[in-house]
């Protein structure tokens, strides 16, 4: 469902770039997402315009879990219960005289065809980002031991050498394209922010495992809960980054062990688990978002018949008429 998330994110800012808040009001209305946000409408359309003064509330969340799943309990029931909707017809209205109104039909099987393509575009980008996010994982856990071992920590001032260390560790140069390769693609217009919400859900994920096979781990589990705020609802920036960083600053503690002894915590170590565990879901996560074209086909299948019945009745028709 997150993939799902981030396709039709993209494909509202896409759609809303080339001036077609029609579109954007009719997906989102579909989509119903769980954003929990309050939108102000843009001053850029005028309030009596019911199209125009729509705002999305997908477009201005950055957060995990946008997505009904009560109402979409499976990635592919988005698109089946899209394909199912029926052609609609709107009158767009023009406020000048020297411009005609036009119609516009929204019609839910072209629109799930250009869905489908962001979608495995944005699959396609993640297979790159995930192995991104495990590399950048292990490079703060190396910046953190070079930082206990650094002459600062000791009490010496060496500014050259954090610098060095703050660069190393901002490198993104994985959201750009090859320019040297022809088929390669744009990238897609929520790159950045895609990558975001993937490393705070793999992050998430490796938490949850951890918790699920050591329920005694009072101390994760309270550290999580003290910091959900950080996974849940609109989100800032590298709120993954965030997490792992003050773990790695917690101080070691005692904490209750089986039959009234006392265990020492390391968060340090902790992190370092955190980080293999998030390795493997980078790895199982791979091979599902490269496996998302063959997944597709159904989909496709259904969209092409229904795309091609309703060409058929639409010539029955004509021919009936003459």
């Amino acid at each position: 469902m997150f993939l799902n998330q981030c396709t039709i994110q993209s494909f509202l800012f896409l759609v809303k770039s080339l001036r077609d808040p029609q579109t954007v009001m009719w997906l989102e209305e579909f989509t119903q997402p769980d954003t929990r946000v309050t939108v102000i409408p843009e001053p850029s359309f005028p309030q009596e315009n019911n199209p125009g003064s729509f705002c999305s509330k997908l477009l201005v969340y950055h957060g995990l879990a946008a997505l009904n799943t009560t109402r979409f309990p499976t990635w592919d029931s988005y698109f089946v219960q899209l394909l199912e909707q029926p052609v609609q017809s709107y009158v767009v209205e023009s406020d000048l005289p020297h411009v005609p109104n036009y119609h516009l039909d929204m019609e839910p099987a072209r629109l799930c065809s250009r869905i489908i393509s962001v979608r495995e575009q944005i699959a396609r980008e993640f297979v790159k980002d995930l192995d991104a996010i495990s590399s950048m994982g292990w490079r703060m856990l190396k910046s953190y031991w070079e930082e206990v071992r650094s002459p600062a920590a000791m009490g010496v001032d060496d500014r050259a050498a954090k610098v060095a260390r703050e660069r190393r560790q901002q490198n993104f140069l994985f959201l750009e394209i090859n320019p040297n390769e022809e088929s390669d693609y744009q990238p897609s217009p929520l790159r950045k922010g895609n990558f975001d919400l993937l490393c705070n859900l793999v992050t998430q994920e490796s938490i949850h495992r951890i918790l699920n096979n050591q329920p005694g781990n009072l101390f994760l589990r309270r550290f999580y809960v003290d910091r959900i705020h950080y996974f849940v609802g609109n989100q800032q920036y590298g709120r993954a980054d965030s997490f792992l960083k003050e773990l790695l600053l917690h101080v070691p503690t005692f904490e209750d062990a089986s039959e009234g002894t006392v265990a020492l915590t390391d968060p340090t170590s902790l992190a370092e688990t955190i980080l293999k565990i998030r390795d493997d879901v980078v790895r199982e996560w791979k091979s599902l978002a490269v496996a998302v074209p063959d997944k597709h086909m159904m989909i496709r299948r259904l969209q092409l018949d229904l795309m091609f019945g309703h060409v058929a009745s639409e010539t029955d028709d004509a021919q009936s008429m003459q």
